[in-house]
């Protein structure tokens, strides 16, 4: 299986480009370093449960292991859309479109334009879920989804789903919550003015 390795090839030249990037920067290491790992670790949990999903739930059960009986069950379901089943076979798109966003998530990051520690968090938790689902997207063609509410038809979703929507929540708060820094710019003058 030379996936893992490959996978792990990719992970290392990312951190080393990433840790290059941030030295021109000058962005605290330290930002950086937990940045990376909250990602690497939330990327591991992902493909995790994606590799239990096949070899478990699909390979010894059938694709499907009921956990709360007409509830909610573990499923295995190939997508090749976007999160929660939307916008079916545009594999390219999207492997292109998570590239361009999580690329532009991170130079913001790197930048300082997300400054509160939510924000931080969120980046964190929306790359790792984009690179998640780009990871089976380039290898296998879909995304394999495995946590199935369908007591109320819900869509069947996976962890990196589940990253990108809690982190994206996240994120709005984070700005939200972020000191306007030009207005304070614009209160430092109106009171050197005044004075």
């Amino acid at each position: 299986m030379f996936v893992i390795p490959v996978i792990a090839i990719i992970l290392y030249v990312s951190i080393q480009q990433t840790v290059s990037f941030s030295r021109r920067l000058k962005v605290d290491k330290r930002y950086i370093f937990e940045s990376i790992n909250a990602m690497l670790l939330f990327i591991a949990l992902d493909q995790f449960v994606k590799y239990w999903t096949i070899h478990y739930v699909l390979k010894e059960n059938n694709g499907t292991v009921e956990v709360i009986k007409g509830v909610f069950r573990f499923s295995y379901v190939e997508n090749t859309g976007a999160a929660f089943g939307m916008m079916q076979n545009q594999r390219w798109l999207f492997i292109t479109l998570t590239i361009i966003f999580v690329a532009v998530l991170l130079f913001c990051f790197y930048k300082g334009m997300l400054k509160h520690p939510i924000t931080k968090a969120a980046v964190a938790m929306i790359s790792a879920g984009g690179i998640g689902n780009l990871i089976d997207r380039i290898f296998n063609g879909f995304v394999v989804d495995t946590f199935d509410f369908y007591l109320i038809n819900f869509a069947v979703f996976n962890v990196a789903d589940c990253f990108v929507s809690i982190g994206a929540v996240l994120l709005i708060i984070g700005i939200l919550l972020t000191p306007d820094n030009k207005k304070k710019v614009k209160d430092i003058e109106n009171t050197e003015a005044e004075s």
